[in-house]
């Protein structure tokens, strides 16, 4: 590729890219709103998986917390430890789609 051919801007539509510069001039307008509703949902779908590991690790807290407070007390001479919680890398997967 070329440094003028990366530098059009371009989106994907079925395997096809497809620039401005290949548009009649009434659908630019059409063409840019892709654009935008494109870099939105990757945004989103970075929020998303952000949201689900938060959500995993809150949780993961929330359930330790839950599982010492229903443990006799002599079951733990050592006192209470900190939660390891790590977020489900399967469900951030899921969320980005």
């Amino acid at each position: 590729m070329t440094k003028q051919s990366v530098d059009k801007p371009f989106i994907v539509i079925n395997d096809v890219q497809i620039s401005a510069e290949d548009l009649p001039a009434e659908s630019q307008g059409i063409f840019n709103r892709l654009k935008e509703l494109i870099a939105m949902k990757s945004d989103l779908t970075l929020d998303l998986g952000e949201n689900q590991a938060s959500i995993n690790f809150f949780s993961g807290i929330l359930i330790n917390i839950f599982n010492k407070s229903n443990t006799p007390a002599d079951a733990n001479p050592e006192g209470p430890e900190a939660p390891e919680v790590e977020a489900d890398e399967d469900s951030v997967e899921k969320s980005n789609n």
